[in-house]
């Protein structure tokens, strides 16, 4: 299983957009084969700062996901939009 864990920041006035935009990817993502969770995120706190937690089957798994409209819609959307954006891969370990 591999995480991905994504964070963004909405530029001022541009929230509603990339709440939009994660939802409409989320609804998609969830379906597809190898996806095992697709959870956005938004910081109770500072609404514009955003969070995407993912677990996908594997690097193929991803690969796949990486291409779909879907993905390629949702980076394009977003991207222009946040003042942040960082997508970092995980990989849980045994807690001690």
């Amino acid at each position: 299983m591999i995480t991905i864990v994504a964070e963004a920041t909405a530029k001022p006035g541009h929230e509603a957009a990339i709440r939009a935009a994660l939802d409409a990817c989320a609804r998609l993502s969830r379906a597809e084969p190898g996806n095992v969770v697709y959870q956005p995120l938004e910081e109770v706190e500072r609404p514009g700062r955003f969070l995407v937690y993912e677990i996908w089957r594997d690097e193929a798994a991803i690969a796949v996901h990486n291409e779909t409209e879907h993905f390629g819609a949702l980076i394009g959307t977003v991207k222009p939009l946040c003042d942040h954006l960082a997508i970092r891969r995980m990989t849980a370990f045994p807690a001690a």
